[in-house]
């Protein structure tokens, strides 16, 4: 009889999870950065290519000073944007609890803590306030209706010239997404594609 092994993911809290935390180093814009991650949690392996494409693609951009960093994971998108952009306040929030916990270890340990602020809840909730930017890589495994509520709600966390930045592959949903987002924004745009990527930027 075949044993069913429990898999748990990133997008939940699963409380039968046991820790194995790990550090996980990685270079950016020639610098390296050291991470605390651990099991269950995104991403764990440090910096993925959608995420590194996101970041690139943002610090040449105006993105304002008030950035929320929406299912942050361990923090990698919103504390590397804080780590270049020294005039801007990061949000980073995230469904798991253990992810939050650790993105804001991350923020304490590079530093960042005073410009960085990090929240554990669904979508947007304990999120207060209105951005001039809300950046997503989205758990595309968690299935659309999740996705799509996180677009959904974003008019209602940016403020009247803010913009959502959202990352996802070719293969995973982009054409849907960006058909998705153009029922929600007047002005819907992919603004760079890499390694089957794309990126979209979304604004009234």
């Amino acid at each position: 009889m075949r044993r069913w092994r429990h898999l748990s993911h990133y997008f939940e809290n699963d409380a039968r999870l046991v820790s194995k935390p790990e550090h996980v180093t990685f270079t950016f814009k020639e610098r390296s950065f050291t991470f605390q991650s651990d099991r269950g949690v995104f991403a764990r392996r440090g910096l993925d290519q959608g995420s590194r494409l996101l970041a690139e693609t943002l610090l040449k951009r105006g993105l304002g000073t008030k950035i929320l960093d929406l299912g942050c994971g361990i923090g990698v998108i919103g504390l590397l944007l804080a780590s270049f952009l020294k005039d801007i306040e990061v949000t980073m929030t995230d469904i798991n609890v253990r992810a939050a916990a650790l993105a804001k270890a991350n923020a304490a340990a590079l530093g960042l803590s005073s410009r960085v602020s990090v929240v554990s809840g669904d979508r947007y909730e304990n999120v207060g306030g209105t951005f001039d930017a809300i950046v997503t890589n989205p758990p595309i495994r968690a299935g659309k209706a999740v996705v799509y509520a996180m677009y959904d709600e974003s008019k209602d966390h940016l403020k009247a010239t803010g913009r959502l930045y959202v990352v996802i592959r070719k293969a995973q949903g982009a054409e849907s997404s960006y058909q998705h987002l153009r029922t929600i924004y007047p002005h819907v745009e992919r603004i760079a594609r890499g390694d089957g990527y794309h990126i979209y930027e979304a604004h009234n």
